[in-house]
This record gives C-alpha cells, sequence and structure tokens, in this order.
C-alpha cells in the first residue's frame, strides 16, 4: 500500500515569511500600502509600518488625519522615520499651475459638524470619478486653495513622533493656532462644552486647531502659540539627523541656534549632520547663516557677528 503524500500548506502570499513580506512591501508605492491594509489581515502589521516609516499625503486634510492617529497610538508615532511636507504647495494643480480648491486640515477638524456633511453632500461637490478624497466644503470656501498647516498640527507630531530621522519643512506654511490651557472652565456658560474636548492626546496637548466647535474663548484659556513653540518640540527629537526648512519665513538665526545647541540651557538637536536654511527668514535671506551645510559648518557660520 502505498504512503499518503505530505501535505504542504497551499502556496499564497499570505504564507510568505514576514521577512520577505517587507521585502516586497518596500518596492510599493503608498497606494498599494493603503489597500494591503484593508485586504487581509496578514498584511495589516508589514503595510503599516512601512506606511507610517516615510508617509506621503494627498493633501493637508490627509495630514491631519495622520497627525490625529499618531497623537493617540503611541505604537503608530514610534514608526515614524521620515516626515516631508514640502510639497503641499505642489499638489492639487490645475493646467495653469494654480491651486484647485481642495480639503484641508480645517475640514478634517470640523469633519463631525453637521453643517459641514450637509455642505459636502451638495451635487457639485460630488467627484464623478469616484475619489475617495472628502470634496471641500462650502462654508469653508476661502480657504479651499489654501495649503498651510496649523501649528498645533505640527505640534502633535513633533511631540509623539520621537523616532524621527529626517524632516522637511522647506516652503511649508503654518496657520496660527492656540493651546487651550483651560479646556473646562466653571467659570463659563462653554464649560459642558468644553468637557468633550479635553485633551486626550498621548502627548496631553490641545489646540483650537483641534476642537471642532467655535465659540467666545476668554483670554485665561488660550495661550498664543508662537514659531519658537515649535522649536522648543523640534529640539527634543534625539534621532534626527537631516532636518530642511529651505524658504521657511519663520526662520531666524536664534532658531537656527537653538536647533544647532548654541543656547545656553538648552541641548539642540543632539545627533544633527545636515541641515538646509537656504532662502529662510524673511529679512534675512542672504544672511550667512542661511545656508546649507553640515551642523558644524552652520554652527561656524552663526558664531560670525553682524549677520
Amino acid at each position: 500500500m502505498s504512503q499518503p503524500r505530505p501535505s504542504y500548506p497551499e502556496a499564497s502570499l499570505v504564507n510568505l515569511p514576514v521577512e520577505i513580506k517587507n521585502n516586497i512591501i518596500q518596492h510599493l508605492p503608498q497606494s498599494a500600502l493603503r489597500a494591503l491594509l484593508l485586504t487581509h489581515t496578514a498584511f495589516v502589521e508589514v503595510a503599516a509600518i512601512r506606511l507610517y516609516m516615510a508617509p506621503h499625503f494627498a493633501s493637508t486634510y490627509r495630514y491631519a488625519q495622520f497627525a490625529h492617529i499618531v497623537s493617540h497610538k503611541v505604537q503608530y508615532a514610534e514608526l515614524v522615520r521620515d516626515l516631508d511636507l514640502s510639497y503641499f504647495h505642489e499638489e492639487n494643480l490645475d493646467d495653469e499651475g494654480g491651486f484647485l480648491p481642495c480639503a484641508g486640515w480645517r475640514e478634517f477638524k470640523y469633519r463631525e459638524n453637521v453643517d459641514y456633511y450637509f455642505s459636502i453632500l451638495q451635487p457639485r461637490n460630488r467627484d464623478s470619478r469616484g475619489s475617495n478624497h472628502p470634496p471641500p466644503s462650502t462654508s469653508l470656501k476661502s480657504f479651499s486653495k489654501t495649503r498651510d498647516i496649523s501649528i498645533g498640527g505640527l505640534t502633535h507630531v513633533l511631540a509623539v513622533c520621537r523616532k524621527l530621522r529626517k524632516l522637511d519643512l522647506t516652503s511649508l506654511k503654518l496657520a496660527s493656532d492656540f493651546l487651550i490651557a483651560s479646556p473646562y472652565d466653571t467659570n463659563h456658560s462653554h464649560a459642558i462644552e468644553h468637557e468633550i474636548y479635553k485633551a486626550n492626546s498621548t502627548s496631553g496637548l490641545l489646540f483650537v486647531s483641534d476642537v471642532p466647535n467655535s465659540w467666545s474663548w476668554s483670554s485665561t484659556e488660550l495661550q498664543p502659540l508662537y514659531l519658537d513653540f515649535i522649536i522648543s518640540h523640534l529640539v527634543q527629537l534625539e534621532h534626527l539627523e537631516t532636518f530642511n526648512a529651505r524658504n521657511a519665513l519663520w526662520v531666524t538665526k536664534q532658531r537656527v541656534k537653538r536647533i544647532l545647541g548654541m543656547v545656553p540651557g538648552e541641548q539642540g538637536c543632539p545627533a544633527l549632520k545636515q541641515a538646509d536654511f537656504r532662502d529662510a527668514g524673511i529679512m534675512e535671506k542672504n544672511a550667512c547663516w542661511a545656508r546649507k551645510g553640515t551642523a558644524d559648518e552652520l554652527r561656524g557660520l552663526c558664531r560670525v557677528q553682524y549677520i
């Protein structure tokens, strides 16, 4: 009597070792990685690791989604290594190079607002091509061609993605924001509403750009945010090796010195190797420190007086 033939698992991508899956996935575009997340549970982990390692965003709406996720789920925040926010001004352009209307971070802020949902259900806002990207809101029409992100939205990411190695903020425009210092103050009539929006991010931060409702705030509830607030979180990135801020209007010599660890009492970015500050600043675009170079080269330029 013949021996039964041994049975083997059916050849399938699902059964491949994780190492081989990783090798395959590193060659896939972001769109394919997002599809894999929805395809099979066996691909979720390897696809998420690759997707969050160096994310790319179709719009500032998608960036706001990302910022919300990583600021509430530390397991995803720890995956991020390379964050490039330099291309928003190059996305969603018409044939003449102008900005097409596009939903941005403000639409994400109001994503649970009834008026926003009503506005996107209007026939003129339905994408005939079946795009899964939310359309711009008619109530936010004045911002539909704006390509900025809020200071709070950037700070959320810097505060939790502590393993970042490369950060590119070239040409990035930042919208003003406020830190909510007292989310529920019993001295105000909207105290109950505030309770809903108390800080629940892993960083413990809550900004006006996070809160979907609008009301009159008191001066004791809000702390205005300045660009130095971002620098304070940037210099805490212990693994950051490359930082690009070319054509960033908010860069100043003092902020560059903070990043390079030249301000007493601050360590700066200890692992920084390369930085690009070309064409940065408003009145300082031709300053000697507004260059691309190694951290040591830039420190030497910052020591030069009267520039």
